[in-house]
């Protein structure tokens, strides 16, 4: 299962961290209880989001979302929108989980996407 943190508001358009933490943990717990399993696909919309023009801060995010997603239960993670290989690259590395990337135009092609380690 897909859980975004995409709020649908464009004045503030990723929900506050701690709630989509919040939506993990609690859909961990609920299917470790009644014994349903489930993937977690946690995904940031911060790469769809009008650039800032400020790439780091743009990577810093995402990497301090996912990593809390991942502590909080997901399985994988998602990065939408993040298509150059080198930051792929980067971010596989850093949050440590498998990491799921969109494939549209403009993105790496698959070979190239395996051979920097996202996830199928």
């Amino acid at each position: 299962m897909n859980l975004e943190d995409a709020s649908g508001n464009p004045d503030h358009p990723l929900i506050d961290l701690q709630l989509a933490v919040d939506k993990i943990h609690a859909t961990r717990e609920a299917a470790t209880e009644l014994g349903v399993p489930v993937v977690v696909n946690a995904r940031t919309d911060v790469y769809l989001l009008p650039a800032s023009g400020y790439a780091e801060a743009q990577y810093s995010e995402t990497l301090r979302r996912l990593i809390a997603y991942r502590d909080a239960g997901a399985d994988c993670a998602f990065a939408p929108g993040l298509k150059d290989a080198e930051t792929i690259a980067r971010l596989v590395k850093d949050v440590q989980c498998p990491l799921n990337i969109l494939a549209v135009p403009g993105t790496p092609p698959i070979p190239k996407l395996e051979e920097v380690g996202v996830a199928e």
